[in-house]
């Protein structure tokens, strides 16, 4: 039997955000809508061209489109979340 060690990999937040979009199966329009900024805006911050600044509102509408909660949103924001493959 062989033994695979598994390197947790962090990932940036736009990383994040489009590993948990995908999940979800949240089209990016979705989120846009939900957050009442454009699409391409939230392209932008999957593609690390700029990072989101959200009002409070805006921030527990997204944690409960990602089904996350504000600590692990906070962490991801932050580029603290580790994805193992």
């Amino acid at each position: 039997m062989v033994m695979r060690l598994v390197t947790p990999l962090k990932v940036s937040f736009g990383q994040w955000l489009k590993l948990m979009r995908d999940r979800l199966d949240l089209p990016q329009a979705k989120i846009a809508d939900a957050l009442s900024v454009k699409a391409q805006t939230v392209s932008n911050w999957e593609n690390g061209k700029s990072i989101p600044s959200l009002t409070p509102e805006q921030t527990r509408e997204l944690c409960d489109l990602l089904q996350v909660n504000l600590n692990t949103l906070a962490k991801a924001y932050r580029g603290e979340v580790e994805i193992n493959d």
